[in-house]
């Protein structure tokens, strides 16, 4: 179905509480520029400043996240992602063990990472074991490739 005449629809559009588009008396250009120096606007109309903000009460994972890091789980995705391709080149019988020496350290690396990432959570991490399983793996998998398991 083509459109052609976009009159059509004008006026049938209505606006919903809490939808985009809705005119709250708030000026966004308002509140852009507040947040691009720093200060924050609280329900009461009084602001704040959240330069030099601190990470207390925010768990390793939160700490990561507001350092610009690679979350808990992005990590162990890139991990998976990399035992996958792993798998791949396995079952391509054009793959030789030297054009997967760059994978196998690839994932000996994302092995190292996720291992000080598991040191760096809570025992009671949610995340713990999925990140020290993945580890374990990523390793393993590497050390049976050097091993000629493989071969």
């Amino acid at each position: 179905m083509k459109i052609g005449d976009i009159s059509l629809f004008q006026g049938r559009v209505e606006n919903r509480p809490g939808q985009a588009g809705q005119n709250s008396g708030v000026d966004f250009g308002k509140v852009l520029a507040r947040a691009g120096s720093g200060q924050v606007q609280g329900k009461d109309g009084g602001t704040s400043s959240t330069t030099g903000a601190s990470t207390i009460g925010l768990d390793p994972a939160g700490t990561i996240m507001a350092a610009g890091l690679k979350t808990p789980v992005a990590q162990v995705e890139e991990a998976l992602n990399l035992l996958d391709r792993f798998a791949e080149a396995l079952a391509d019988p054009e793959q030789s063990p030297k054009q997967m020496q760059g994978l196998v350290k690839d994932l000996e690396r994302e092995a190292g990472r996720l291992a000080e990432l598991s040191r760096d959570l809570p025992a009671d991490h949610d995340l713990k074991s999925l990140v020290d399983q993945t580890a374990v793996l990523a390793a393993v998998e590497a050390a049976k490739f050097n091993r000629g398991d493989y071969v």
